[in-house]
């Protein structure tokens, strides 16, 4: 029997006549019966990873005041989101109460009645007296808008800031697109779905990474595209999301089966492997029959779950437990490791990754050899043609062996898959998070935009000094240090309050009535590249029928111009390295993103 399972053809499976299924209510699983049914079932615990995809807030209500609705009216679509996006950071419910007078509504502010006016109140000097304002976002009558709080509430403030600056940065990713090659091009960036874990994607220090992620982070370079990551809320949401046009390509471990050639195209493997049994490391399952009265635990969205189904056409006298598709192979792994679930099936590459960390587990035996491959709609040739020739290029390669070998190699290559630093297991960024998150409170900005900012200048690091003089983690040069009472630019503290304060007047001295996200993309750019710099950016857009007010091709492609002699001598502040600032704005935008949609929430709220 032992040898016959080593490498059992997929195509000769077939289900056996027992194969039914039984759904145990009280525990959330779902099973296939085995011939012992008084084997004891241990209860499924919770997660013990904080999920990356937001759940539906539990906790305190949050009662928030808005505008009647009126036809039309998007202001009162603007206070729902602003309502919704603000209690989900607390992790509460937001209560809606409806008001149009703005008198009355900071009076009900003030008595306590509501805990935040989300709709856009303007904002005056008499009322600043009364009540605080967050970021302006939007523009009255007479002036700028904004979201109004009680003086005392500055955590529910930088609550509502942090909501408004990533509800300004962040574009929903509402749009699909089912077009090939040449249009993704065009766009510019490439869009893949994938999940969440050390062989796919995760954020590391700031960074992202993943296996699968490297790989078309390659690609995309190659075609000059910026990589678009989307992770769906399960895995057996993949290919039904890519069918649908929300992604461009599947890119997590996908192996190649017959009955998903129909639904997608499949590019050349890139990977061969073997699906195994994984047990605790004392263990002995070396064959199927040792399998008998065991229960194998993995998710129906899992490739693992019919693989498993048809191994019962051999022997159907063991069990299959169906966990909730919120678990990933790791949450697996961590309660068959502690004896809470008794077995799984992965991967090898993937046991050998989590053996590498130190896991104690070990593999009983081989049950089908697999081969992964990325997948696209059937009606993108040209997309499947180019992945086909990158990976063609590139298999075996030198690149493509350090990348496989830093997450696949010894355990000194992938010791970063368990450090404190993964964002998905740790809730973690850098080491300066706790540092960040105060003084970004203090100054009223999203602590992951600073966090976001601080990787782009110095990856974390105080020791770094520029070409140009700057120093330590927020890349302070000399004047703007002594402007903001800095003698120490290595010392962290020191870097982070005066880098946060120093954004944080950038953003004030643009006008108000600005587009928040345009006033922050504008100051980061002066933070980079000095504001006079920005401002003729600005000048020069209007003289070339480009719009003053907007960042992305607009005054991004007039900062590109003044590297150009035609143009820079013409300006007051003269030449300037745009390029540079434009790759700053993007990069920094990028793993803004990165952080707000893939480091869980539950870190902004603490």
């Amino acid at each position: 029997m032992r040898r016959v399972l080593r490498l059992l053809p997929l195509h000769r499976f077939r289900l056996g006549r027992r194969a039914r299924v039984v759904i145990v209510l009280l525990t959330g699983c779902v099973v296939l019966p085995c011939r012992n049914p008084d084997m004891a079932r241990k209860p499924f615990a919770a997660p013990r990873r904080t999920p990356v995809t937001k759940s539906a807030p539990e906790g305190p209500g949050l009662t928030v005041l808005v505008r009647p609705y009126t036809a039309g009216g998007a202001e009162t679509l603007i206070d729902r989101e602003i309502a919704r996006g603000v209690a989900e950071l607390l992790g509460a419910e937001a209560r809606l109460v409806f008001e149009d007078d703005e008198g009355r509504m900071v009076d009900r502010l003030l008595s306590g009645e509501v805990d935040l006016i989300a709709a856009l109140l303007p904002v005056t000097p008499e009322r600043e007296r009364e009540i605080a304002f967050s970021l302006p976002y939007g523009v009255a009558a007479n002036g700028p808008a904004a979201v109004a709080v009680r003086p005392d509430d500055r955590e529910l403030r930088l609550r509502v800031n942090e909501f408004l600056i990533s509800h300004a940065l962040i574009s929903r990713r509402d749009a699909t697109h089912t077009d090939d090659f040449s249009d993704i091009k065009a766009r510019g960036r490439l869009r893949i779905l994938t999940e969440s874990g050390p062989a796919s994607f995760y954020v590391h220090r700031g960074e992202p990474r993943g296996f699968e992620y490297e790989l078309l982070k390659r690609f995309a370079d190659c075609h000059g595209l910026a990589l678009e990551v989307v992770v769906p809320p399960t895995r057996a949401d993949l290919v039904p999301w890519l069918l649908a046009g929300k992604g461009d390509v599947v890119a997590a471990g996908l192996p190649v089966r017959s009955e998903l050639a129909d639904e997608v195209a499949f590019t050349r493997p890139y990977q061969n492997l073997q699906e195994v049994i994984a047990v605790r490391e004392r263990d002995r399952v070396r064959d199927l029959e040792d399998l008998r009265g065991r229960r194998v635990f993995v998710r129906a969205g899992s490739p693992h779950y019919e693989t498993l189904r048809e191994l019962r056409q051999y022997d159907d006298d063991f069990e299959i437990a169906v966990v909730p598709e919120t678990f990933d192979l790791e949450d697996i792994l961590d309660r068959v490791e502690d004896g809470t679930w008794d077995v799984t099936v992965s991967d090898s590459h993937i046991l050998k990754m989590e053996r590498a960390t130190g896991r104690r587990l070990r593999a009983g035996f081989a049950i089908k050899v697999a081969r992964h491959a990325w997948a696209v709609r059937p009606q993108n040739p040209e997309l499947r043609q180019a992945l086909d020739a990158f990976l063609r290029q590139e298999y075996r390669g030198l690149h493509f062996n350090l990348i496989r070998a830093r997450y696949f190699g010894n355990a000194r290559d992938i010791a970063h898959v368990r450090d404190e630093f993964r964002s998905d297991a740790s809730s973690r960024i850098s080491p300066y998070d706790d540092l960040i998150r105060s003084r970004a409170g203090q100054y009223g900005l999203d602590w992951r935009l600073i966090a976001a900012q601080m990787y782009q200048e110095s990856r974390f690091d105080g020791s770094q000094v520029s070409l140009a003089g700057a120093a330590g983690l927020m890349q302070l040069m000399p004047r703007t240090a002594a402007e903001f009472g800095v003698r120490e630019r290595e010392d962290p503290e020191s870097s982070i309050r005066a880098g946060t304060k120093y954004l944080r007047s950038l953003i004030d001295r643009f006008d108000p009535e600005l587009p928040l996200a345009t006033r922050i993309r504008f100051a980061l750019a002066s933070y980079n590249a000095g504001k006079g710099h920005v401002d003729d950016a600005r000048r020069l857009a209007a003289e070339l029928g480009l719009s003053a007010d907007r960042w992305y091709d607009n005054v991004e492609n007039a900062l590109l111009l003044l590297e150009q002699p035609e143009h820079y001598p013409k300006t007051r502040f003269g030449y300037c390295r745009g390029s540079e600032t434009v790759r700053y704005v993007r990069e920094i935008d990028r793993h803004y993103r990165t952080y707000v949609e893939y480091v869980p929430i539950e870190l902004a709220s603490r």
